[in-house]
């Protein structure tokens, strides 16, 4: 998995949203805390535009550094 662009804290941690490439497929990693913590996984295209808006990793609890750092294991 390569990040390809992510807003970043001031510790250099991406927070929010991260456009990463793996295995050839481009996603968007979300991070929401409106109605509690979630961090979802979509399909995008290599411009980071989200091409699919039903979720293909990620759930609920889990921050966007918890879903990066085990990406694979992420995706449904």
């Amino acid at each position: 998995m390569q990040i390809i662009e992510a807003k970043l804290n001031q510790n250099g941690v991406p927070v929010g949203r991260a456009h990463v490439q793996h295995n050839g497929n481009f996603y968007i990693v979300s991070e929401s805390s409106v109605r509690g913590l979630e961090t979802l996984i979509f399909r995008a295209d290599a411009a980071g535009n989200v091409t699919d808006y039903i979720e293909v990793g990620g759930g609920t609890g889990i921050t966007l550094q918890e879903v990066l750092a085990n990406f694979e294991s992420e995706l449904f």
